[in-house]
């Protein structure tokens, strides 16, 4: 039907930005800051290994993966070695695809940010409550890294944040890279500027938080199918 009749979103969009590593690769041609990554699987493994030596650290995530279930500090390739190898032994695991590897940048889990945007239009950012933190492993050099995770898939516990005018400027550049008509960015802050580490094909879309913000859900999804059959 997506072919003959405009549908809202568009299902072709959204299949690039619902996998992590389609979506990543879709900003960057276009200029827009996110994350570096890789790809990788069990036959290429070893060209891995001088990308995370400079690095230093990195995140093993899965393309199509949500609420932080999966997401996995790497600190030296002996331990992304092991992974790749468990996951290639067990069966019914399929690597042939490509496993994402991202860079992990210096930042502050206090700055994190996500944003929703409706029809090219930024409604509001926002963060995690501290409950949705989860530490990853405390073995590493004593210092804390931490993830938003979820275990039970509920969303939800979160709080209006600041937003900058980085912030909106970097979900508009990536809103318009992706062409996705409801779409979410997930943003860390690196040295003076935010980065896209995470794109949400589901993004939040809270009732309070619109009435924060003295917005109605109802009428901007309204406008958005007003627009599309003009």
């Amino acid at each position: 039907m997506a072919c003959t009749v405009k549908v809202i979103p568009n299902p072709y969009i959204f299949e690039v930005a619902l996998d992590k590593y389609t979506a990543h690769l879709t900003l960057k041609q276009k200029g827009v800051k996110v994350s570096d990554f890789i790809l990788i699987n069990n036959r290429n493994l070893y060209l891995a290994k001088p990308i995370l030596d400079k690095w230093g650290y990195a995140l093993l995530k899965p393309r199509k993966g949500s609420f932080g279930k999966g997401v996995t500090l790497i600190d030296d390739f002996s331990r992304l070695r092991d992974i790749i190898e468990f996951m290639e032994q067990e069966r019914g695991i399929n690597l042939n695809e490509g496993i994402l590897l991202e860079k992990y940048y210096e930042n502050n889990p206090q700055d994190w940010l996500s944003t929703t945007l409706i029809n090219g239009e930024v409604m509001y950012g926002y963060r995690k409550k501290s409950s949705r933190f989860s530490n990853f492993s405390n073995s590493f050099e004593s210092r804390s890294f931490q993830k938003v995770y979820d275990s039970d898939e509920i969303g939800g516990e979160v709080d209006l944040g600041n937003l900058k005018q980085q912030h909106q400027q970097l979900a508009s550049l990536a809103y318009h890279a992706m062409s996705y008509e409801v779409i979410g960015f997930d943003m860390i802050w690196h040295e003076d500027h935010p980065i896209i580490v995470d794109e949400n094909t589901f993004p939040g879309l809270y009732p309070n938080l619109f009435k924060l913000r003295n917005l109605s859900l109802v009428n901007s999804m309204y406008q958005l199918i007003v627009q599309a059959l003009i």
